[in-house]
């Protein structure tokens, strides 16, 4: 099978939910969480390979690169004159790598897998990109190209974590090349290039000869599963003296380096020299890592508000529209809290603030994400909402253009479940977390 079959099936691919379970040692979590979804040996090694191979051409490269601030372009292709181009995605582009190696799938060789990048199966952007109305100009030309392909069904207990971090212990400048390269830029940069057959943004030459080493170190983190393990979400966890999400601890991640070195050898030193890796600095504890106490506790989800409301229809006024007047929620994206604890009025606010924001979006684009609710207009213009009229936010969204933006506040009236949860739908799409706190 080639890849791009592969990639149109990677969908079926599911991740059991998580289990309850309490770990008080580094070594417990990973024999009985962790480890639960281990991936084949020789599956990820053939993997490593076939994209240590494919980074060794010096001539032309696609590199993914997992996006470093809220507001890149996810799915824009920058290109420069020696053939090397980067697209900015997210965790997605790592999910299907994994997807496919859950299942075993091992790529043929390099051209197998340069075909898949070309056809644009890849999954990089989130779904709201997916309309072609959304992903092309004024004048029919396509902006994002990566737009198309399925991930696997992760459950969302799980976080795909890296041992080596994509943007973090480099050897190096790293952060002025980030600097340097890893920037949104405006959209007026982006032009059609007929030797693409889509829009690009033209970067010229690279600075200097280390960067396109570095474009291919933070490539290889992102994309080699030799270097990903399955924690969950770090709002399941409760721990003590580690930082919020564990995922992140560097004893953590120092043990799950231990055991690579140990089951791959030369294949992960190699990793390690290809990722311009710089090592975790003094690990405390180093020589007792397993031992170390971590209060470590992960609980399986509570049904949502939409499984209570299917499951016992006649206390949907009571179960959900009553109380979740009190009920307090966060916004989460791309794992950075962004709100905390507040009503659903603030969550829908800030939530389309953020996606505003983060995409530069017009009008016309935000109205796209969040179109009108049964009865509600998720959002207006400014200008369009009479001014004693309280349905509406009384602070506004500034877009780029000047445009103010106002946010329904009618989430609690008659049918509260099919306006909050439509609206939780909305946001989830392009990949902000509603999440109601405990």
């Amino acid at each position: 099978m080639s890849m791009e079959e592969a990639l149109k099936h990677v969908y079926s691919v599911k991740i059991p939910p998580v289990e309850e379970f309490h770990a008080n040692t580094i070594r417990e979590l990973y024999e009985n969480v962790i480890n639960l979804n281990r991936l084949d040996h020789d599956t990820v090694l053939q993997w490593w390979k076939m994209l240590h191979e494919y980074t060794m051409d010096n001539g032309a490269l696609r590199i993914f690169v997992r996006k470093c601030e809220k507001d890149q372009r996810r799915g824009f292709v920058s290109c420069f004159d020696d053939g090397l181009s980067y697209v900015f995605c997210d965790n997605s582009f790592a999910k299907v790598i994994y997807g496919l190696a859950k299942e075993s799938y091992q790529p043929r060789d390099v051209a197998d897998f340069t075909a898949a990048v070309n056809s644009l199966r890849f999954k990089c952007l989130h779904s709201s990109h997916g309309d072609e109305r959304h992903a092309v100009d004024p004048r029919g030309n396509r902006y994002c190209v990566y737009k198309n392909g399925a991930m696997p069904n992760f459950h969302r207990e799980w976080k795909l974590a890296h041992i080596i971090g994509v943007n973090q212990f480099y050897l190096g400048n790293y952060a002025d090349f980030q600097n340097m390269y890893f920037q949104p830029g405006r959209l007026e940069d982006w032009a059609y290039d007929s030797r693409y057959g889509f829009i690009v943004r033209n970067m010229a030459r690279l600075r200097n000869k280390d960067d396109r080493g570095l474009f291919i170190s933070h490539f290889l983190r992102f994309s080699n599963p030799m270097n990903y393990f399955l924690i969950p979400q770090n709002h399941h966890i409760d721990m003590q003296g580690f930082a919020r999400d564990i995922s992140e601890d560097v004893n953590l991640l120092e043990y799950m380096r231990q055991l690579r070195l140990e089951e791959f050898g030369d294949a992960w030193r190699e990793f390690e020299e290809c990722a311009s890796f710089s090592g975790f600095g003094d690990i405390a504890n180093k020589a007792r890592l397993g031992s170390i106490r971590i209060g470590f506790s992960c609980r399986p989800v509570a049904a949502t508000n939409r499984e209570v409301v299917r499951n016992n229809a006649t206390r949907v006024n009571t179960v959900v529209g009553n109380r979740s007047r009190h009920r307090r929620w966060d916004v989460i994206f791309n794992g950075q809290l962004i709100v905390e604890a507040q009503s659903m009025n603030v969550v829908a606010f800030h939530a389309v603030e953020t996606c505003a924001r983060s995409w530069q979006l017009d009008f016309a684009g935000l109205r796209h994400i969040f179109p009108r609710i049964r009865g509600v207009e998720t959002i207006k213009r400014r200008e369009d909402v009479p001014e004693a009229n309280n349905k509406y936010s009384k602070h506004s969204v500034q877009l780029n253009n000047g445009t103010e933006i106002v946010v329904s506040t009618q989430w609690c009236g008659q049918g509260p479940s099919e306006n909050w949860m439509a609206f939780k739908s909305q946001c989830q799409a392009v990949g902000l977390e509603i999440r109601e706190t405990e």
